[in-house]
């Protein structure tokens, strides 16, 4: 399995976590500032949430943001690919909740 985190913050325990369980084949992590961040080397690095939804095959994603930040990257995440499995970390706002009720209908 392939996992994509997002944040740099509580994204870090999560990362740790998931080393930890070594479940994953591949792991990425982005964050803006993920470049002053000690991430081992074999974890893929993403700047950039777009670049991160591209260019990385995943199977399951972390959110470990704002609730906003949250949303705005559930919104760039339907249109590519929604992830056989996702973590939610924060509250959820109202609209991100329809999000994913859309999303689960969509793959009945």
């Amino acid at each position: 399995m392939k996992l994509l985190i997002f944040g740099s913050n509580f994204g870090l325990i999560h990362l740790e976590a998931a080393i930890k369980s070594k479940k994953f084949k591949k792991i990425a992590i982005c964050s803006p500032n993920i470049g002053k961040k000690k991430i081992p080397k074999n974890i893929i690095k993403y700047e950039k949430i777009d670049d991160a939804i591209s260019n990385f095959n995943y199977d399951m994603v972390t959110i470990a943001t704002l609730p906003l930040i949250q949303h705005k990257i559930l919104l760039k995440i339907k249109k590519k690919k929604f992830p056989k499995y996702i973590f939610l970390e924060k509250p959820l706002l109202d609209k991100t909740i329809k999000i994913l009720k859309d999303s689960y209908n969509q793959t009945k």
